[in-house]
């Protein structure tokens, strides 16, 4: 089973400066987190808020990262973090899962 966390964050104003490469960075180390499956990455500009939704192949890995990632972003200055965590529905989500044109990557 699959398990998500989705969580959403008001960034400082440090945050909100982060280059392109910074993100690049960010994303590099996002992507050796243990037992990470994938991430989509989300931001609502008018609330200020970003997050994610993250996939894990264990409980235990979504719930490590997510004690993890609350404790730097909060470090970090970030406010009004939410998070829940789930179980993914996998043999429905396979069926109704696609992947934009937009993540095609070259």
């Amino acid at each position: 089973m699959t398990h998500a966390l989705y969580i959403t964050y008001r960034p400082s104003s440090h945050q909100r400066g982060a280059t392109s490469h910074d993100m690049t960075v960010l994303a590099d180390q996002i992507n050796r987190v243990e037992g990470l499956v994938s991430k989509v990455w989300i931001q609502n500009e008018e609330d200020e808020l970003r997050g994610g939704f993250y996939f894990f192949d264990t409980a235990e890995h979504a719930e490590a990262w997510k004690e993890r990632l609350i404790q730097e972003r909060t470090a970090e200055g970030a406010t009004q973090l939410n998070y829940q965590l789930f179980n993914v529905v996998d043999d429905f989500t396979a069926k109704t899962w696609h992947q934009p044109a937009a993540w095609q990557q070259a």
